[in-house]
């Protein structure tokens, strides 16, 4: 009896990472403000499109590019396709890095995100520093 209970719980287990991962993977899109002084031009659409194997996430990002000097708040940007990177699920929370080359250096921004009733709510974390008290 105590072995069909453990036997069922790790089954139950196994499903709900299966389901984390059917609920996860797919084509997710947002609407960002627009570029400009002040957010005031065009928005454009963001598509993120995820892949989720077990606790591994796969996938891309289109993001705006970054050739062709300053944006014109009266155009929408040109858009490119980025793969994620150190994707990670844990339970219905998900974590990702995006590196893009600008001048010269590389600039990751990291991403995190949990699903919830068929949404995915992401904080996007563009830089992070380190703080010394003086």
């Amino acid at each position: 009896m105590r072995k069909a209970f453990l036997a069922s719980l790790i089954l139950l287990a196994f499903a709900s990472v299966a389901l984390a991962a059917d609920a996860i993977s797919g084509k997710w899109v947002w609407e960002s403000r627009g570029f400009g002084f002040g957010g005031g031009g065009p928005g454009f659409k963001t598509t993120l499109t995820l892949k989720a194997e077990g606790t591994k996430l796969t996938g891309t990002i289109t993001l705006p590019s970054f050739g062709g000097g300053p944006p014109d708040p009266n155009t929408p940007p040109q858009m490119e396709e980025v793969p994620i990177s150190n994707g990670k699920i844990e339970g219905n929370n998900i974590s990702f890095e995006v590196a893009r080359e600008f001048m010269g250096t590389t600039r990751t921004t990291k991403y995190e995100g949990v699903l919830s009733g068929g949404e995915l709510k992401i904080k996007i974390i563009q830089q992070e520093v380190t703080a010394k008290k003086q």
